[in-house]
């Protein structure tokens, strides 16, 4: 019996010996399996997968006249009667300003004086080109100046029964700078001005590009003009200048819309929302995106297949609240969108 106990004692100190030894082993290998889990950083992916958008970016515009022109007296005169309202709107032709006759006749006087001083000229120089003093363009200028003459005295005659200012083209006077009984020195064209007339419809709306959208603008974009009423006009964009204002570095850019009966004003300020054209792009949510290790790229960190963190590059091409619109990653790839900020590149992480 003795000897029974000894042997059960000898077999229980021996399996106690045997899972002494077994029990830390276990342990060991149990917490190096727990801290290699842990060695993995966790984050969240989304799948890259492209569509088709037309992005678009907000200006602030204002309407303007589609044409805008000076009013020029032929002649002088005195300011008999305004004959149209500012603001109102009439055909071409319609006489809006009607002024005296005044004395003319001294014009007429002087311009035919003009022509047969021309034509003594050229028949002297027809004189000398037949003795061969004088060449044959001598000739045809002296030639060219009595057409010039005789031109003049059309206009001088015309002026002294055409003794008003008429509409250019249909639209409205939008300032007259003469009252009536001013007089107005005619010494050209361009040096006597009794107002402005202009062209509501179509009305023009004006907009200004920086350096950086100039690239995508052109002709044909379509463009909505926004009303602070709510009301929305289609439209495109007619014109893009193809140089910057000197002052505000800024690239001019128009539209055109149909405004029958001036109901829209010039002066008005609107918001102008410009489509792009249609292109692939790639929607991510704002963190995911990050800066290359020297901060000087923006992009996305990329999931690679073997679990290794990897920074790409991208272009934005639109952003709508916190949905950022890219370019530069590939269908399929795995964008980290959550967890970004605390991995590195070349980094292994898990998803």
């Amino acid at each position: 019996m003795n000897s029974k106990k000894k042997i059960l004692i000898a077999l229980g100190a021996c399996a106690l010996l045997v899972l002494w030894f077994l029990i830390p082993k276990q342990t060991k290998e149990n917490n190096a399996s727990a801290h290699a889990s842990r060695a993995l950083f966790k984050v969240k992916t989304q799948v890259a997968k492209e569509q088709k958008i037309q992005p678009f970016v907000l200006f602030n515009g204002v309407t303007v006249p589609s044409l805008r022109v000076a009013l020029h007296p032929q002649s002088g005169g005195t300011v008999r009667k305004i004959l149209v309202p500012e603001g109102k709107i009439v055909e071409r032709k319609v006489k809006l300003i009607d002024l005296s006759k005044g004395s003319k006749k001294q014009n007429v006087i002087d311009k035919e004086a003009a022509l047969e001083k021309a034509k003594i000229y050229h028949e002297g120089y027809s004189k000398l080109f037949e003795k061969g003093y004088i060449s044959k363009a001598n000739l045809l200028t002296a030639r060219s100046d009595v057409k010039k003459a005789e031109y003049n005295l059309h206009l001088a005659k015309v002026s002294l029964s055409d003794r008003a200012i008429y509409a250019p083209f249909k639209g409205s006077v939008s300032e007259y700078l003469v009252k009536v009984g001013d007089t107005m020195n005619y010494q050209g064209p361009s040096q006597a001005i009794c107002g402005y007339f202009i062209q509501l419809d179509p009305l023009e709306v004006e907009i200004h590009a920086n350096q950086k959208q100039i690239p995508f603008m052109h002709e044909g974009l379509k463009a909505d003009i926004i009303f602070d009423t709510g009301e929305v006009i289609h439209s495109a964009l007619n014109f893009v200048k193809p140089e910057t204002n000197k002052q505000t570095q800024k690239y001019r850019m128009t539209m055109l819309f149909s405004n029958p009966d001036n109901r829209f004003q010039a002066g008005v300020s609107v918001k102008v929302r410009v489509f792009y054209d249609q292109q692939e792009a790639v929607s991510v949510p704002q963190s995911a995106i990050s800066y290359d290790a020297d901060h000087l790229l923006i992009g996305v960190k990329i999931l690679g297949a073997n679990g290794t963190v990897s920074f790409k590059p991208i272009k934005i091409i639109h952003i709508e609240g916190d949905v950022f619109w890219i370019q530069g990653v590939s269908k399929g790839e795995k964008i980290i969108i959550q967890g970004g900020d605390f991995v590195r590149d070349g980094e292994k992480v898990t998803d």
